[in-house]
């Protein structure tokens, strides 16, 4: 898909994995454009798009759209 359309999918079980380190980046790639293009997103810059857990209720699935973060580089 185009990156302005493009989704990403993050199980809760990888976010748990994911949040508990620092440093950890989520790589999004567009195989759309050519040449294709690369995001790197910090782990902190994904805080805000996660759902908070509320009474009994528990996500399971978080889903985000590419467009939320540029583009950091072509791929080579």
């Amino acid at each position: 898909m185009p990156w302005r359309s493009a989704v990403f999918f993050l199980a809760r079980n990888e976010w748990d994995v994911l949040s508990a380190k620092v440093n950890a980046v989520v790589h999004l790639w567009c195989i759309a454009t050519r040449p294709p293009v690369l995001a790197a997103v910090p782990i902190s810059r994904l805080v805000p798009h996660v759902a908070t857990d509320q009474g009994s209720g528990r996500w399971q699935v978080l889903a985000c759209p590419f467009r939320d973060w540029a583009p950091t580089a072509p791929a080579v």
